[in-house]
């Protein structure tokens, strides 16, 4: 495990190397990401707390409604249509198998946590038995009030967390470049492919990369319609022209069908209902445990309603989120065969994807790219091998 301190000065020495600059996320670029991701859906749910706890209530929920239901329908359309995609790579799936997978992992939980709540409570019981039993009720109101009070401030905390993660995990991805210039008719041929698909030029070098889920030995990212490629030096070696000719050329499909905006888009949406649900339940635990009246007694149950109808809502729309990555991934296969098949024979193009393991074993072995070579095995491995075939 590498220190902390020393993490911050591994990000310090990118920040300063003006070569790996392309393939950093900037401080312009993480302030604006902070603001759409955190601070912009905190703005909108605070807005919301506010006109539905000191303005009009009624109103506000039944705008909350509206919105919650546009939300789930928004977020049925696409996630049916991420699971419609997921199966043409032989990846099943649905809302349901989530739900199921949901309720059979919070049973688990629940078993795992029963152990321990009885011995908090039993501590709890010893700590305040000496209290009347007045005490004892309002102790457990107070503690009550916090977490009510606690909640929204925590899944503020957790978005700045993820946002922060994110943007570490980017910059991360390669840990030193190689001064060692790759052959000229290799550098040539790899930007006559990337002309042919619309880059303006492309930039290869030899890079040390990091461990990453989808066993990719090559990192690429895209500047003022240049873009700028990174090969393994680990693959290198061990790679042959051809593959590294593919390999190249499938980052090059991977940035020319990325849409990142659409997942920050997305992920801000699933932010702002994350904050939203959660700061009601802090509404409702605070103003029951305090008896304060914020909430109108004949609106508790739409608050209740609301809640679940904004978990919901979130749980769609983290099925784009979690997809996203490994859908441009198999789509990025996909594509490559079909631009290079007039060079290549597709066979060929998917069997080169699928070895990527013996080029670089310590970034192959990873379930990201389990999907990847499932997904590019060919029509006859697919189908199951009965005794009647043979």
């Amino acid at each position: 495990m590498i220190p902390i301190s020393q993490q911050m000065d591994q990000i310090h020495k990118k920040s300063r190397n003006k070569d790996l600059s392309p393939f950093l996320i900037k401080k312009k670029f993480n302030i604006l990401l902070i603001i759409a991701l955190v601070v912009l859906p905190c703005l909108i749910v605070g807005l919301i707390i506010l006109l539905a706890i000191f303005i009009e209530q009624e109103l506000t929920l039944l705008i909350l409604f509206i919105g919650g239901v546009i939300s789930c329908i928004f977020g049925l359309i696409l996630a049916n249509l991420i699971y419609s995609r997921l199966k043409r790579f032989l990846i099943s799936g649905s809302i349901f198998d989530d739900i199921a997978r949901i309720i059979e992992t919070l049973g688990i939980r629940i078993q795992m946590l029963i152990f321990p709540t009885i011995i908090l409570f039993f501590i709890f019981s010893i700590v305040t038995g000496g209290l009347e039993s007045e005490g004892n009720t309002s102790l457990i109101s107070q503690i009550l009030i916090l977490i009510g009070i606690a909640l929204p401030f925590i899944a503020i905390l957790l978005l700045l967390n993820n946002c922060v993660n994110y943007v570490n995990s980017f910059n991360n991805r390669i840990m030193s470049l190689d001064d060692i210039i790759p052959e000229e008719k290799f550098r040539l041929s790899i930007k006559d492919w990337g002309k042919s698909l619309g880059f303006n030029d492309v930039k290869v070098r030899f890079a040390g990369i990091s461990p990453n889920y989808f066993g990719n030995v090559v990192i690429g990212t895209k500047k003022n319609g240049i873009v700028y490629l990174v090969f393994s030096k680990i693959a290198n070696f061990q790679s042959e022209p051809k593959q590294r000719e593919i390999f190249c050329v499938r980052e090059l499909c991977r940035i020319m069908i990325e849409k990142r905006w659409q997942y920050y888009l997305v992920n801000m949406i699933h932010n702002l209902l994350f904050v939203l649900y959660l700061s009601l339940i802090g509404i409702l635990v605070f103003d029951i445990s305090s008896k304060s009246n914020l909430i109108l007694i004949s609106n508790v149950p739409s608050f209740f309603i609301l809640v679940l109808i904004f978990i919901f809502s979130d749980l769609l729309f983290k099925v784009y989120l979690n997809s996203f990555d490994l859908l441009l991934e198999l789509r990025a296969d996909q594509k490559v065969v079909s631009v290079m098949k007039e060079k290549y024979h597709s066979d060929e193009i998917r069997r080169c994807l699928r070895l990527t393991a013996y080029v670089e074993p310590l970034i192959s072995n990873n379930q990201g790219f389990i999907f990847r070579r499932d997904a590019l095995l060919d029509e006859q491995h697919k189908k199951k091998i009965n005794w009647d075939d043979l």
